[in-house]
């Protein structure tokens, strides 16, 4: 979940990417497809949606998104620098359960 900078909406991700307004509750767009993480950019104008494999950078309320192409493992969280110039990922877990740090 994010909220837009001037707090007008909310980002909810789950089994699909949703943009509602923040006091009308409104959905105002929606992005198909499994969502584990999204970042709204510091002005607010796009998000980031890490989900599977992939980043989608979208302008809601538009239907589509621009892919940044595959990343090498399972995304499990992003963010996007203050000065709009990277988005950041992390991955899932490096160890299995039970591995103990060295």
């Amino acid at each position: 979940m994010a909220v837009a900078p001037d707090g007008r909406w909310i980002v909810t991700g789950g089994r699909r990417t949703e943009v509602w307004g923040a006091e009308s509750g409104t959905l105002h767009g929606a992005l198909e497809g499994k969502t584990a993480s999204v970042a709204v950019e510091p002005g607010g104008a796009w998000v980031a949606v890490a989900g599977g494999h992939a980043v989608r950078l979208w302008e809601p309320p538009r239907a589509d998104s621009a892919d940044t192409g595959p990343a090498a493992r399972q995304l499990t969280g992003l963010a996007i620098a203050g000065n709009d110039t990277c988005v950041v990922t992390a991955t899932g877990p490096a160890s299995t359960p039970g591995d103990r740090p060295p």
